[in-house]
């Protein structure tokens, strides 16, 4: 049996995510990766206020009101400490999905650290959702099926406060 450093989802979502951190350091991005323990509420504000980052990104789980870490805790909650999160782009992504999936995600990311407005970065990923789909309709494959979960996720993923705000704005 395969054994997961941390539990499958996030292990997939860290090994997925690598596309993007090697895409932002050849652009010369300072990344602060905070995998495996160092992801906890202390390191995580500790980080946010001394280093202040443009964009912060989230690989693992939550829910509609937190964001959380290692071992399910709580990094951002909803009327407690959201407000780290102010005058900052954030993507969080938590998702048991395979590559049709991430695809479209991480073309959030790329589309960001390329400069694009967070409107336009979340067009491109709902442009890559409708291609996967479009290409799961049009094949004969067995996997026709995984086209419903992937218009779930393209309905629901959202882009919610300025949508023309760019890491060229900070």
């Amino acid at each position: 049996m395969l054994e997961f450093p941390y539990d499958p989802t996030t292990y997939y979502l860290f090994h997925w995510s690598q596309k993007v951190i090697d895409f932002a350091e050849k652009k010369n991005i300072n990344i602060i990766d905070l995998q495996g323990e160092r992801a906890n509420k202390k390191e995580f504000t500790n980080i946010v206020v001394k280093r202040r980052p443009y964009l912060v990104l989230f690989n693992g789980h939550g829910t509609k009101d937190s964001i959380d870490g290692h071992n399910n805790e709580t990094l951002i909650k909803a009327g407690e400490n959201e407000d780290l999160l102010k005058n900052k782009i954030i993507y969080a992504l938590s998702c048991e999905t395979a590559k049709l999936f991430l695809e479209p995600s991480n073309q959030i990311t790329i589309s960001l650290l390329k400069g694009h407005t967070t409107g336009d970065s979340h067009q491109r990923s709902q442009n890559s959702f409708l291609k996967n789909i479009q290409k799961l309709l049009s094949s004969e494959s067995a996997e026709t099926y995984l086209a419903r979960f992937l218009v779930w996720d393209m309905r629901h993923q959202v882009c919610l406060g300025n949508r023309e705000a760019s890491l060229n704005d900070f």
